[in-house]
């Protein structure tokens, strides 16, 4: 994004941030709540601002607008939060020369409106939290496989820091995922037990004799496979923390009225059994379970689910020679790409579930806070460049003797070209030929997508 700093005095012009672009959205659809409602949850995300008054001179400032002078708006309440504001990463000051002629300042402004007005997390309602990438199932439709030894598993230090920013930012919606996050039954309740402060709910009384949580409360949903062991101590503990009417659980079903056809895609004998059992004790605490059954997720079939391909009518030549080629169904290479939801595993910020076999996803949660990702990281990583250039062009080098002619999904050869793509430029970055690079990068992709035997990798 461009900046330009100058001189010593206060600054007096302000733009907000993608991320504060992203704050701004959700007090914006708050204020729309009926009364009761949006009160309270703006009392929620107050508590992650200095006040509410920090809050809602923000909104003031910056809803339906990029940038705000002081010069121009004689809105003194505001002057005691900028700092705050940009200590946190909701603004930036615009700092531009006297020198500078009123045609260059239009084309600074203009530049930095577009900039945010691009970045797609400006609209994102919610977050998935992959907990944990280990898994005890090798189902056979999985669209991720087993755990890999190189994964960094995020502590819930690691996870609450990463989740602070977003509550504040008002995001409604929570989906707690793995690998299995049942696995890691302290990380999970340790990060319920922190998240429900800053998340409205209403009072239980509200959902008390509802077949479903009301439209204005926030959601935090838990996918799992329900074959935990302890399932009924982890569970109780869920609901010593006062959320069973306000956390949902999906559990993977993937054939309801049949036990062995369920058994065989989970690959373990007894999983039908374990999930029937998981269901009824968690109905009978309060709990709401759907389950996920194969026919909601027939498309997902990268992973170990390479050998799973029905309904196949998609391949890599029908994307190079379509007029349109979007690498995922929320037209992530087009204008208008937008995320519904940002993603945090394996250390990295990201943005689809198959997208876990590219090197770096937006960011390094390690190096990097999640807001400045949100605000720079995304839009310069590595897969937006790869992306803008174009990966029609990457078509002709996939090996076919490792792909599949053809996929149930269009999400899957986008997929696998980002990802490709991606890798053979590592690899040339370290130093191979093109061709090396190439050949390299088929076989880390296949391997990673359950393609190739999952053997030692190349890096």
């Amino acid at each position: 994004m461009p900046s330009i700093s100058t001189g010593t005095s206060r600054p007096t012009l302000f733009h907000k941030t993608a991320y504060g672009a992203l704050a701004a959205n959700s007090i914006s659809t708050i204020m729309e709540y009926p009364k009761r409602y949006s009160d309270d949850k703006l009392d929620c995300m107050a508590q992650l601002w200095p006040s509410k008054e920090s809050l809602l001179a923000f909104y003031d400032a910056f809803e339906g607008n990029i940038f705000f002078d002081l010069n121009l708006h004689n809105k003194p309440a505001i002057e005691p939060f900028l700092d705050w504001w940009q200590e946190v990463g909701l603004i930036n000051p615009v700092c531009i020369p006297e020198s500078t002629n009123q045609t260059e300042r239009q084309e600074l402004l203009t530049q930095i409106k577009k900039a945010i007005e691009k970045n797609p997390i400006i609209n994102i309602d919610g977050v998935v939290v992959e907990l944990t990438g280990l898994c005890n199932l090798r189902c056979q439709q999985c669209f991720r496989g087993e755990a890999w030894r190189d994964e960094t598993e995020m502590s819930l230090d690691m996870l609450k820091m990463a989740i602070h920013p977003l509550l504040r930012a008002g995001i409604r919606r929570i989906q707690i995922t793995g690998g299995e996050p049942t696995l890691r039954p302290d990380k999970l309740v340790g990060f319920l037990a922190y998240v429900k402060d800053y998340m409205y709910f209403g009072n239980i009384a509200d959902t008390a004799n509802t077949n479903s949580i009301d439209p204005y409360f926030d959601v935090i949903e838990i996918n799992s496979n329900g074959t935990y062991g302890k399932s009924a101590e982890l569970l109780e503990r869920i609901r010593a923390l006062g959320l069973t009417d306000l956390v949902s659980f999906s559990v993977s079903l993937d054939y309801p009225d049949d036990k062995q056809k369920t058994d065989q895609t989970r690959r373990m004998a007894g999983t039908y059994d374990k999930v029937i059992e998981f269901t009824e004790t968690a109905r009978s605490l309060g709990f709401q379970v759907d389950h996920l059954t194969l026919s909601d997720r027939s498309w997902a079939n990268l992973g170990n689910a390479a050998d799973y391909e029905t309904n196949s009518f998609f391949s890599f030549d029908y994307y190079s020679s379509s007029l349109s080629f979007r690498l995922f169904d929320c037209g992530l290479d087009t204008p208008y790409f937008s995320l519904g939801k940002i993603r945090i595993r394996n250390g990295q910020a990201g943005f689809c579930q198959y997208a876990y076999a590219l090197p770096e996803e937006f960011g390094n949660l390690t190096n990097h806070p999640i807001v400045e990702i949100l605000n720079n990281g995304l839009m310069n990583s590595r897969s937006m460049r790869i992306i803008s250039d174009g990966l029609e062009r990457f078509v002709p080098e996939i090996d076919r003797n490792i792909f599949p002619k053809h996929f149930s999904s269009p999400c899957i050869p986008r997929n696998i070209l980002l990802a490709y793509a991606s890798w053979k430029e590592v690899f040339m970055e370290q130093g191979d030929s093109e061709t090396a690079a190439i050949a390299k990068a088929n076989r880390i992709v296949g391997i990673k997508y359950g393609y190739l035997p999952r053997e030692t990798l190349l890096v």
